[in-house]
């Protein structure tokens, strides 16, 4: 049981303090940002660490444009139950959901549904039977389904599959301290995107309120005594104070170290906008990027997709609808498997959480 009194208490002394602290250091941190606005990628080219890359000035916004043109759209999203011990089973379900919009001049058409996948340990991939199914092999397999699914609906020539999320796969970790079978879903990815590539479908990856510190990372590079605060701050929160409404940052080509292991095509290329008073990020292979029509395109897709969402792409959130697995969905899927296998027992702890004693 929650003592919501001391909890108050403290949520009261823990905001204070991040208010204070912010305070004090905010206004440095835009200080040294103006320091650096007008800088260019060669000012940067002797840091130690790895920064991203771009052209032209960091300040160089362009107005995005809402022109509502006809396009099609499919978002794509992924949901799971993860492994249980206390069910006695070592099963995981996958549920990809898609969200299909065409626009066109005088009618509009939707496409929703989802692609439920079960996983028991025989079902896995060769290299991945040696374990147990965990957490992390869920999420990984989530992801390789989410793009087998858009590979198929490339075959329909969509003007853009976008999906939630990096296309930088961090969960893979990083070549020194690679992730379980990072190798091999890696692999898999890459292979699935080529084939996008190849189709010459783009597709893009978007993130709200995203955490990244590729900014505030060149801010420490200039101003190393302010490398404690930086990494105290996201991107977003500098761009929410300069970034104009209605406008992106221009475009950066990731050199995060897993990168350089994507083909050429696919090395990731970002930018931010501002957008319906969010900062997002908008993640895309470089074969868009290096395309300046598709990727004009995109960043007017994308603000059009954002502005019908209030905030948030609706073919992003209509996909997360169709893929998302709600208490009575999971109830119904322990209530099949409890009815099918033998197997299927609650551990105790679990009945003790579904019955307490007291």
């Amino acid at each position: 049981m929650l003592d919501r009194l001391l909890l108050e208490q403290k949520i009261a002394k823990v905001f204070q303090t991040e208010k204070t602290w912010v305070q004090d250091t905010f206004d440095q941190m835009l200080t040294a940002w103006y320091s650096i606005q007008s800088a260019c990628y060669e000012d940067f080219r002797d840091s130690q660490h790895p920064i991203a890359q771009w052209i032209g000035s960091l300040n160089n916004f362009t107005q995005c444009t809402d022109t509502n043109p006809p396009y099609t759209i499919y978002g794509i999203d992924g949901s799971q139950i993860y492994p249980d011990r206390h069910f006695g089973l070592n099963i995981a379900l996958i549920n990809i959901g898609y969200a299909g919009f065409v626009y066109g001049n005088t009618k509009s058409t939707a496409d929703l549904g989802s692609v439920p996948t079960l996983y028991a340990r025989q079902d896995l991939p060769t290299p991945l039977q040696a374990e147990l199914l965990s957490e992390g092999t869920t999420d990984a397999l989530r992801t390789m389904h989410e793009f087998a699914y858009a590979l198929a609906i490339a075959e329909r020539n969509p003007d853009l599959i976008i999906f939630d999320g990096s296309l930088i796969f961090w969960h893979l970790g990083t070549p020194d301290h690679p992730a379980p079978h990072a190798d091999y879903f890696l692999k898999a990815y890459l292979s699935t995107l080529s084939q996008l590539a190849e189709h010459n479908t783009p597709f893009a990856s978007y993130i709200s309120s995203p955490k990244s510190r590729d900014l505030t990372g060149l801010i420490a590079v200039k101003h190393p005594q302010l490398a404690s605060i930086c990494y105290g701050y996201t991107d977003a929160d500098i761009l929410q104070h300069i970034l104009p409404k209605n406008n992106s940052t221009p475009v950066f080509r990731s050199t995060a170290p897993i990168t350089a292991q994507y083909p050429e095509q696919l090395r990731p290329h970002f930018l931010y906008l501002n957008i319906e008073g969010e900062i997002g990020r908008l993640e895309f292979p470089a074969f868009v990027a290096q395309n300046d029509k598709t990727l004009q395109k995109l960043v007017t897709y994308i603000t059009n997709q954002i502005t019908k969402g209030k905030g948030y792409p609706i073919a992003l959130a209509e996909s997360h609808e169709q893929a998302v697995i709600r208490e009575h969905d999971r109830q119904f899927v322990l209530q099949r498997l409890a009815k099918q296998s033998t197997q299927f027992q609650y551990s105790k702890k679990q009945l003790h959480k579904q019955h307490p004693i007291i």
